[in-house]
């Protein structure tokens, strides 16, 4: 016997000439990162409930609508002057301490913004 492994000289024979870099291929998930999936999110075709073709929208058709849904905002094409719901609207009284928006494909921060600290004393 010259020390090598009769096992791991059979399977990589059996998995052909890409040996185990082709299993590892096999375990590698079709879909792709998250980049990936939410830049095909985001390039998948508008359906009916987007209330149409997905043209762009302004902030005073926003504001006429009774509910305003993450579709809608998608197809703002600038940034608004005044916020799209009423306070009283968070019923969750979710309180955003910091806020950052980035490209996804590249990773850029385009806009942040926080809450200033509050001093104990």
């Amino acid at each position: 016997m010259s020390g090598s492994n009769p096992k791991a000289a059979a399977a990589a024979s059996a998995a052909g000439p890409g040996g185990l870099v082709a299993g590892k291929e096999e375990k590698k998930k079709a879909g792709g990162g998250v980049l990936n999936r939410l830049k095909a999110r985001r390039q998948a075709p508008h359906h009916a409930a987007d209330d149409g073709v997905g043209a762009a929208v302004t902030e005073q058709e926003l504001l006429a609508l009774d509910t305003i849904r993450p579709e809608h905002v998608l197809r703002l094409s600038r940034v608004t002057e005044n916020y799209l719901c009423k306070p009283e609207d968070n019923i969750y009284s979710i309180d955003f301490t910091r806020f950052k928006i980035r490209d996804l494909e590249t990773g850029t921060v385009l806009f942040e913004i926080a809450k200033p600290c509050v001093s104990g004393g």
